[in-house]
């Protein structure tokens, strides 16, 4: 029997104890206190978060996205960072205009059209954003905070050492589990290149960066963002059906009164289903254990970071799921070198076609102005020129 095979018949018996209430495990007292981190956005915004170092040495990251609306500062948020940081480095951070993070640098903010047409009060003296000046129809804007994340752990942790990006785990809350489908899909289609002398052509590597998603998890995901629906499911089609990113999908078991949590618990199994679809003709195909809607049961009408209510013992449950998941699939640790690298994604399968920029860089002598990608103007060193703003519209439902 495989390996995955294996962990495939031992998930099945995971996941029926993991969400199991008990008492949670005291913390051990020799975890490091969270470190306050800064890191800024492609388009200027000033991030706040905090990174939960793991006692091991080059640990797996999880990225925690919280709800648009709410911040990174709730108890129940914290706690499943603690809960998770043993075994896992985790990133806590509030999203542009929440918690801390509400500072922008106006003259690299509002140099995008998008964000001047989906900013209440657009001006260049305006230089604090709060989220509810932020058009509902553009809530896609969030996902720039997502890859700037990735980009400052590739750049500070990873490199050191501290945490293996290779290994990188989601968890998201109702509309930011579907910031963090649409962010997903574009790492599928994003890809490290280079151009290669005498000719510059432009050379691929193999491997898409979406490889390095270990897993996500969704404490509910919802169908709409903002004001917009999204087709999940055709989101989520190339990460986790067609690339077997696994998904967890925590649902409660609803209240007969109560349509969201009903709906969260519908939207779950469908999704479950839906990507489990087998391949090839398949049957139960193991490439798919790790995809799962749990039910939580006594849980009622709770929906999204209430579900990590302690009676529940949500928190211990996705612990012990990216636990055994992380044993399963874990990536070698490497250097990233992120400054340095070029990034773009590739969504088009002709191979004749240029990628579309998803890191700005410049060239050094001898290499000639770079007509592919034109920023428009140097980018401040303060962004590192991390990566390319955009508004993620391509990978929403494709």
């Amino acid at each position: 029997m495989s390996r995955l095979s294996l962990g495939s018949f031992a998930l099945a018996l995971l996941l029926a104890v993991a969400f199991v209430a008990h008492e949670a495990p005291a913390q051990p007292k020799e975890l490091d206190a969270a470190e306050k981190v800064r890191f800024e956005t492609a388009d200027g915004v000033k991030i706040q978060g905090e990174f939960y170092r793991s006692a091991v040495k080059g640990a797996p990251v999880v990225m925690m996205l919280h709800n648009i609306g709410e911040s990174s500062a709730k108890e129940k948020w914290i706690d499943l960072a603690k809960t998770l940081q043993p075994t896992f480095s985790v990133l806590t951070f509030d999203f542009r205009g929440h918690g801390n993070s509400v500072e922008i640098d106006p003259e690299l903010y509002f140099r995008y059209p998008a964000n001047v047409r989906a900013t209440k009060g657009a001006s260049p003296k305006k230089t604090k954003l709060d989220w509810r000046d932020i058009d509902k129809n553009a809530y896609t804007l969030f996902i720039n905070d997502i890859a700037a994340a990735k980009g400052y752990l590739e750049r500070t942790k990873n490199d050191l050492g501290i945490c293996n990006t290779a290994n990188t785990f989601v968890i998201g809350v109702d509309q930011s589990a579907t910031l963090a489908a649409i962010w997903a899909n574009s790492e599928f289609h994003r890809y490290k290149f280079d151009f290669i002398p005498p000719f510059f052509q432009v050379k691929m590597e193999s491997k898409a960066e979406g490889q390095n998603i270990t897993g996500l998890v969704c404490l509910g995901i919802s169908p709409k963002l903002g004001t917009r629906p999204v087709s999940l499911l055709k989101t989520l089609d190339y990460p986790c059906r067609q690339n077997q990113m696994p998904i967890l999908l925590v649902h409660g078991d609803g209240d007969p009164k109560d349509k969201a949590s009903l709906q969260d618990k519908e939207t779950a199994k469908f999704l479950e289903k839906a990507i489990k679809i087998p391949l090839a003709g398949k049957k139960d195909d193991p490439k798919f254990a790790f995809t799962k809607a749990v039910e939580l049961k006594n849980a009622g009408k709770l929906r999204g970071v209430d579900l990590l209510a302690k009676s529940l013992n949500t928190s211990q449950g996705i612990n012990t799921y990216l636990k055994s998941l992380a044993s399963e699939k874990a990536n070698e640790w490497s250097a990233h070198e992120f400054a340095k690298s070029k990034y773009g994604w590739k969504v088009n399968p002709d191979p004749n076609e240029l990628p579309i920029a998803a890191k700005v860089f410049t060239y050094e002598t001898p290499f000639p102005p770079n007509p592919i990608f034109p920023v428009g103007g140097n980018l401040p060193e303060t962004v590192d020129r991390n990566l390319a703003f955009d508004t993620y519209e391509i990978f929403v439902g494709r």
